[in-house]
């Protein structure tokens, strides 16, 4: 059936033999296709099934769907919505009979929906990126803040969709301004906009995100410049998929120096590989983000996936200690946020593992601690573009609100977190005088697992950079903590000091004969018993990277103390 309509005027089918064809079409790789529940605004993506055209039914799996709640979902109302280059397909709402979990993809068997509405849009046509089409996109996304470098997807004379990686994606909210975005084609010209964002939702199982943008208002020059880059992608697709025919020609815009693509290639071929811990607490990382992200969004949260990740780095901490306290120092490419909180969920898990009496708390003290600073990255924005460089009074105390803007948050989207877990969240920030935050409390209403968390939270922190200073080392950190009796509680102090002793894996130790090293692994009296050497400065600072046991440490000298990593440059990953 054949239905004519001017052009961009929506068109409704109610034929249900029509309506199954045309999900049967949607298999193909046409379109994106996107799933709304009960009426609310938030999508998740969805594959079609096999439609049951007997029992006008149809099968549907939602992706990425980990806050669906399928208990819910049961016998509610779903909508399917495709959007194709030239055509917008939305279906009416049709009930769900059965649904079943796998993971984080939700399999519904649904009635299927009596009518079509169809809305033509070639003059707006949206035209999506394949393999080989190299465009990037830089964008500016928070004032004085470094551009944030993506993957162009798509492209059309409205808006673009980009893709860039997740642990970038914290300032990214529906609505925001981007005040500068620049499209860069493979010849090397570049395409200058502003835009707004319009959503923003993880690219399947990587680490990378996909955010939506509509281009703002635009000159006379970028308008035009703008059409001709999309009948350009046009043409380039048309010649890449000979969808043109055999007369199709390639668009300049799209070719490149192949030498320059090649030497690039081989440069990221020579990474080295992570370990596979270091990639489970990637994992964990990516996790974070998300709830970060769902957060922003007003979405429920995935409370088996947290638990889930507290659960990998307990088995990863059962399995090696020291090589998963290592591996919690090299996640540096990710921001401090989700370094920190990580950090301090690991070694708080270390300290409590050896607590008898904390033991049933330990697996939601670690929800707590991957938790405890996701605030701050929620505040930021304009009067905050940054979690790390300096900051004025003003954005220091608009900083110390990021309890009360997690705790607000999680209470909109229904959250309840178990009493060890809020307990983390609440009291990880306050001090035994009553100099702590956000509650000022002091040692009467302060728990066992307030004061250890406290001083876990601390050194990890002081061990780090930031803007109004730089890390300490661990003895200086330990040094403060001492010297001030009043604000921690001493005897978790010393426990922590006798777990991690004066050379902590991760740290960096110089030996006596100039060679400077990171501890990976301690003996039983505390003192390195394997190291990576990465450099020797009695050698003009010659650079190494060789993993040394205590065997061999007469080619060393002495561990003469530890020094701090910025000095030289280096990092322990």
């Amino acid at each position: 059936m054949e239905v004519e309509a001017p052009l961009g005027e929506p068109v409704t089918v109610t034929d249900t033999a029509h309506i199954a064809t045309v999900i049967e079409s949607l298999e193909d790789d046409v379109y994106t296709l996107s799933l709304r529940v009960d009426g609310e605004a938030t999508h998740f993506p969805v594959m079609p099934g096999v439609v049951e055209r007997e029992s006008r039914r149809v099968r549907l799996r939602a992706l990425d769907a980990q806050s669906l709640d399928i208990d819910r979902l049961q016998g509610a109302s779903v909508a399917l919505h495709a959007e194709g280059v030239a055509e917008t397909l939305r279906f009416g709402e049709s009930e769900v009979i059965e649904v079943t979990r796998d993971g984080d993809r939700v399999a519904m068997l649904c009635r299927l929906p009596q009518s079509l509405q169809t809305r033509s849009k070639r003059r707006n046509a949206r035209f999506t990126l394949v393999k080989g089409m190299n465009a990037r996109v830089s964008m500016t996304l928070l004032p004085g803040q470094p551009a944030v470098q993506g993957r162009l997807c798509d492209l059309s004379a409205c808006g673009c969709r980009v893709e860039f990686p997740l642990n970038q994606s914290a300032p990214c909210l529906p609505g925001n301004e981007i005040p500068a975005l620049e499209i860069l084609f493979p010849n090397g010209s570049a395409l200058s906009l502003r835009g707004e964002i319009r959503h923003v939702t993880p690219a399947g199982r990587s680490h990378r995100v996909a955010m939506g943008v509509a281009f703002g208002e635009l000159s006379a020059e970028q308008a035009e410049r703008l059409v001709h880059a999309v009948n350009e992608t046009e043409q380039e697709l048309g010649y890449r998929t000979r969808e043109a025919g055999q007369m199709a020609w390639p668009s300049p815009l799209y070719r490149s120096d192949r030498g320059v693509r090649s030497s690039a290639l081989k440069r990221q071929s020579r990474q080295p590989q992570s370990s596979p811990m270091v990639k489970v607490l990637k994992d964990v990382a990516r996790q974070l983000h998300l709830t970060l992200l769902k957060l922003q969004q007003r979405r429920p949260l995935p409370t088996a996936m947290l638990n889930l990740c507290a659960d990998r780095m307990l088995e990863l901490h059962g399995q090696h200690r020291q090589n998963f306290l290592y591996a919690l120092h090299c996640l540096g490419d990710e921001p401090a946020w989700v370094q920190h909180s990580i950090g301090v969920a690991g070694r708080l898990a270390d300290l409590l593992a050896v607590d008898e009496a904390m033991h049933g708390m330990v697996r939601d003290a670690v929800v707590g601690a991957l938790l405890h600073d996701m605030g701050k990255a929620m505040l930021l924005g304009r009067s905050l573009p940054s979690l790390v460089g300096e900051m004025s009074e003003t954005q220091k105390l608009e900083l110390r609100g990021h309890v009360d803007v997690l705790n607000t948050r999680l209470r909109e989207v229904g959250w309840r977190g178990r009493p060890a877990t809020q307990l983390v969240i609440d009291t990880i920030n306050e001090r035994l005088d009553g100099s702590g935050y956000p509650r000022g409390l002091t040692a009467e209403s302060m728990s066992p697992l307030s004061r250890v968390a406290a001083v876990v939270d601390v050194i990890d922190a002081m061990t780090r950079s930031r803007g109004d200073r730089p890390p300490q080392t661990a003895v200086e950190a330990y040094r403060c903590l001492y010297g001030a009796p009043g604000c921690f509680d001493k005897s978790w102090v010393t426990r922590y000091i006798q777990r991690h002793g004066f050379y902590p894996i991760g740290s960096l130790v110089r030996f006596s004969r100039g060679f400077l090293a990171w501890t990976m692994q301690l003996d039983e009296s505390g003192q390195p018993s394997q190291v990576r050497v990465v450099m020797n400065i009695a050698g003009k600072y010659s650079a190494l990277d060789d993993i040394v046991s205590k065997i061999d440490f007469h080619e060393l000298g002495k561990p003469d103390g530890l020094v701090r990593p910025e000095a030289y440059g280096l990092t322990p990953f």
